[in-house]
């Protein structure tokens, strides 16, 4: 088997190989996010169709998701203020979804036009957000801390990206090339995909506390 990359050593733009060396056993609290971390990928990719088609009926998955929250709250068990900022922390990611969601639908309810630049861009948020929960969930299957570091380093870039596009936006809409109608719903988006990375990361670091990663990368909790 070959050795984990060493910590800081990882590209930025994709995570490194799991080589399934750091296995854990899965408590039900972490199953239950795993799942639903699955289910908000599979949102993001609806999103992106309804975006694309603007076909707000793509929007059906924003229910399934929905429901494996209401599991996951249902089924915590770890007790204490851990337990509480996990329920919270997931009950934040359910709100920064559910505002994605509604300016995804918005705009297609509304056959709103958005420029290119705009429209690239938010294809390549969903990219990149869909490749940060996968590797999320790569990591709570395994408690490889390389990963972790990794998601922290994607994190933080996640919030620089969407300034910069904030940055773009603006002098789009000073060019005139954007719709001022369209401005606000596209601003929403970029606020969602920050909130989404940063809430997604938070429960992720408090679940490997749980598991005593904390101790391999104190740093990052």
């Amino acid at each position: 088997m070959e050795p984990l990359p060493a910590a800081g050593k990882t590209p930025l733009s994709r995570p490194p190989k799991n080589r399934g060396r750091y296995v854990v056993m899965e408590d039900p609290e972490r199953v239950a996010f795993i799942r639903t971390l699955a289910s908000v990928s599979a949102f993001i990719g609806d999103l992106e169709t309804a975006f694309r088609t603007n076909e707000p009926d793509h929007l059906a998955q924003v229910d399934r998701v929905a429901e494996s929250f209401r599991n996951m709250l249902d089924s915590a068990g770890h007790a204490g203020d851990v337990g509480l900022m996990i329920s919270h922390g997931t009950r934040g990611l359910r709100e920064c979804l559910s505002e994605l969601g509604a300016a995804v639908r918005e705009k297609a309810g509304k056959h709103l036009t958005f420029s290119k630049g705009a429209t690239r861009e938010f294809e390549s948020l969903c990219r990149d957000s869909r490749v940060f929960l996968r590797t999320a969930l790569d990591f709570l299957r395994t408690d490889n801390p390389v990963l972790l570091e990794w998601l922290d380093n994607k994190q933080k870039a996640c919030q620089k990206t969407c300034a910069e596009y904030a940055a773009s936006h603006a002098q789009r809409l000073i060019d005139g090339i954007c719709d001022n109608s369209a401005s606000i719903v596209y601003l929403d988006m970029l606020h969602s995909f920050k909130d989404i990375h940063s809430q997604t990361l938070h429960i992720v670091r408090l679940l490997a506390g749980l598991c005593g990663i904390g101790r391999l990368n104190h740093h990052l909790l």
